[in-house]
């Protein structure tokens, strides 16, 4: 679903992994040092074509078949539509250790289910990805 929403729904194939976009300054992915305080930076401007913060959010230990990690929980926030609001529809969590990133977990809530015949919504559904590291080489 991650990929299908990035892909579709994020204005029209916009971050798409087989495009090499450059922005200057480049973007800010993870701002260091992280405080043991929540904090907040902007990943992409507002406009551009949406807007999305990243915040720290503090550490967790994550347990894998592979071990323990003690990570950093970071949240990803979209405006999509622009209107000055984080989505709540959206929740998109990284969870990064000292040997990089260990889990990621994006779940869009209330997705619309249209029938063929009506544009009208027909239910709601929630749509969920968890990404796991599955091997890792010390």
């Amino acid at each position: 679903i991650f990929q299908f929403y990035k892909n579709t729904i994020l204005v029209n194939s916009y971050l798409q992994s087989d495009t090499l976009r450059m922005h200057e300054p480049p973007l800010l992915s993870i701002k260091y040092p992280l405080e043991e305080q929540e904090s907040e930076w902007i990943y992409l401007e507002p406009g551009n074509p949406i807007f999305i913060a990243k915040r720290y959010i503090g550490r967790e230990t994550i347990s894998l078949p592979l071990g323990e990690f003690n990570c950093y929980k970071l949240q990803w926030l979209y405006d999509i539509d622009n209107n000055g609001e984080w989505d709540e529809n959206i929740q998109f969590f990284d969870y990064i250790s000292d040997k990089g990133l260990i889990k990621r977990t994006f779940l869009v809530k209330d997705m619309k289910i249209f029938s063929n015949e009506n544009p009208e919504p027909i239910g709601y559904f929630d749509a969920m990805d968890e990404y796991i590291l599955s091997d890792i080489n010390f």
